[in-house]
């Protein structure tokens, strides 16, 4: 009988290593993607309390990615930041889940099992990021040309409107684009 307790213990401890390798290679990729620059902040939530093995929410400057390992397949999703129409936390007693709603209204982001500060922070961050968005011209999707958006820009900074990281960061922007 303990041979076989024996045999099973193992047998638990080698998928949950397989499916942490899984899910730790996957959000390599995901990171490996976006410059360090890029991540505004990085969340991991808890296997046990969450509805996977393991769950990974990244905040980028851009997007907002979700890292899941469910039934053995890992999903990733990705929403831009300028594609997000709302931002969802739901508090459990320990943990939160967070929800972050697509303006298509699919493929939307969903993590569960986050530390209720941890999901309040990420709604706090992806919230100002959309503002920011909002706030920034944004010279790809109109026929202002980059001149202008930075004339834009300048102005905006100059009025205190935005800061000198907001004022940087658009001037990436409009220059990359």
């Amino acid at each position: 009988m303990w041979i076989f307790c024996t045999f099973i213990f193992i047998m638990v401890v080698a998928i949950a290593w397989y499916a942490l390798s899984m899910i730790g290679s996957a959000a390599n990729d995901v990171r490996e993607e976006l410059t360090n620059s890029d991540i505004v902040m990085h969340f991991r939530a808890n296997a046990f309390f969450g509805n996977s093995w393991v769950q990974e929410l990244i905040i980028a400057e851009d997007c907002v990615t979700s890292c899941v390992l469910r039934s053995g397949k890992y999903h990733k999703r990705t929403i831009g930041i300028d594609k997000i129409a709302q931002v969802n936390v739901a508090h459990g007693l320990i943990f939160s889940e967070i929800l972050v709603i697509n303006k298509g209204g699919e493929e939307n982001v969903k993590v569960t099992g986050l530390a209720r500060e941890d999901a309040s922070n990420a709604k706090r961050c992806i919230q100002s990021l959309m503002s920011e968005a909002e706030r920034l011209p944004k010279a790809a999707s109109s026929s202002v040309t980059v001149a202008a958006g930075l004339q834009e820009c300048a102005d905006l900074y100059s009025q205190g409107l935005l800061s000198e990281d907001e004022f940087l960061a658009a001037k990436k922007r409009l220059l990359v684009s």
